[in-house]
């Protein structure tokens, strides 16, 4: 990494941006758009997910009417509601305990959202649950309370229609474990780890089918029938990886280069590579993962450092790290936990776990100047079958192509949520959609399986 190309930028208020390299780039803006005060929520540490309608969902991990943790949506507009508060006798929650919001949620093809407790359910021991957007929570699996089996992270859809996903203890040596789990709740454990080796994030789908995560000691690849192999030994890659556009996997380690961490890509077949070791300037402990822009760069959070030690954002390429902001505790937040996300409108949001006005934690969204995209719901499928795509602008859709090729047909449901069908010669590559405002096109090529 030559780091006399880094650019290095402080922030001074949420729209003055200081380059201290002398030159000056396209400012960016970070606005702070919520603050968490306990009632509507506090310390929200996993990422947010896109709905149908374009609002964000998200998890807080306490907080809300019961003190025990809600699932919010947030529109856009920075309009913040409470779809559900745990600690109802649905979720399996008492009011006195908090509930454990694992991970953050994933939005099924159902249109419903898919999430985690690490206690509550059945038998107090962690549970999966199904939420309409309404706000309507079932309890599709309890774990048994065996030495606290939890999934840390958010599940994933794999090319069977399951979810995929890990547990950080529990399986045969109490480790540990990859499963997969039907929407009606059948659970399936593929792995169980051993020796120490426990997944500390969730799994990310390849393009060759397999899935990719990481443990406290190295990174895997894992079948779906659960054949696993070691890609690489790694100590303290407790993010999940990302899938960049050349297929490559990007990822954070809590471990670099003088202990602050590092930012690296490897190969599916494990060649492996840093791109950026932090020295607690330039942030410090990354453990909250990537999130892949429009323009094909990374964008990221340090859980530490920075100007007041309370985290930083950065954008990285596998040529150049930017340092964006030094997050300030009361204006931006302290303590980016989670990976941010992109929205189909080119804005990408993240939370901080503490800070902000109330010291509860934050929503905030950052304009990197990235374009607006369309959004995979699925990001692979067959000849004939119905991709489910996000963005905006859609009424008025005139044409949408995979790789090229138009689709054999598609229907509009709302300006922000469309279906189109796989057509036959249709190979691998982006999926564009003709708006009256303009083309849109994914960031990730859709895989034809």
């Amino acid at each position: 990494m030559d780091h006399g190309r880094m650019h290095v930028i402080l922030n001074l208020s949420t729209s003055i941006l200081l380059l201290l390299t002398g030159s000056f780039a396209s400012a960016q803006t970070l606005t702070t758009v919520v603050n968490f005060h306990s009632i509507n929520g506090a310390n929200p540490d996993s990422p947010l997910v896109q709905g149908r309608n374009g609002d964000l969902y998200g998890t807080a991990e306490y907080g809300g009417p019961n003190k025990t943790g809600i699932v919010f949506k947030l529109a856009p507009s920075g309009k913040l509601s409470t779809l559900y508060s745990f600690g109802n006798s649905a979720d399996g929650c008492l009011p006195t305990d908090n509930c454990g919001l694992a991970s953050g949620l994933v939005l099924g093809t159902d249109g419903n959202f898919y999430g985690t407790t690490d206690s509550g359910g059945a038998y107090s021991g962690g549970s999966v649950y199904r939420l309409t957007p309404a706000g309507v929570l079932t309890t599709i699996y309890s774990f048994a309370n065996t030495r606290g089996s939890m999934v840390p992270s958010t599940l994933i859809y794999g090319p069977n229609g399951s979810f995929y996903g890990t547990t950080r203890r529990g399986g045969f040596y109490g480790d540990g474990t990859v499963l997969s789990l039907t929407p009606s709740g059948v659970l399936t454990t593929l792995y169980s780890f051993d020796n120490g080796y426990t997944p500390e994030a969730g799994l990310v789908l390849g393009n060759d089918g397999n899935f990719y995560g990481t443990t406290v000691g190295f990174i895997f690849r894992i079948s779906p029938a659960g054949a696993l192999t070691g890609l690489y030994d790694l100590f303290g890659a407790v993010a999940p990886l990302v899938l960049g556009r050349d297929g490559t996997l990007y990822g954070t380690a809590e471990d670099g280069y003088g202990d602050d961490g590092s930012v690296f890509s490897i190969t599916t077949s494990g060649s492996f590579t840093t791109l950026h070791s932090f020295d607690g300037n330039d942030g410090a402990n990354p453990t909250a993962g990537l999130a892949l822009g429009s323009d094909g760069n990374f964008y990221g959070s340090a859980l530490n450092g920075g100007a007041e030690n309370c985290g930083t954002l950065f954008s990285i390429s596998p040529a150049e790290f930017t340092l964006l902001f030094s997050l300030d505790n009361q204006t931006n937040g302290c303590g980016p936990a989670a990976a941010m996300v992109m929205h189909t409108n080119g804005l990408l949001y993240g939370t901080t776990a503490s800070g902000g006005a109330w010291g509860y934690g934050t929503v905030y969204s950052l304009n990197a100047h990235l374009t607006p995209f369309v959004g995979l719901v699925l990001g692979f499928g067959r000849h004939g079958s119905a991709a489910e795509l996000l963005g905006q602008g859609f009424t008025g859709t005139t044409a949408v192509s995979f790789n090229g090729v138009p689709a054999s047909s598609f229907h509009v449901a709302s300006d922000t949520y469309m279906t189109a069908i796989v057509p036959p010669g249709a190979t691998t590559g982006p999926v564009t959609v003709t708006t009256p405002g303009g083309t849109l096109t994914s960031k990730l090529s859709f895989i034809i399986r």
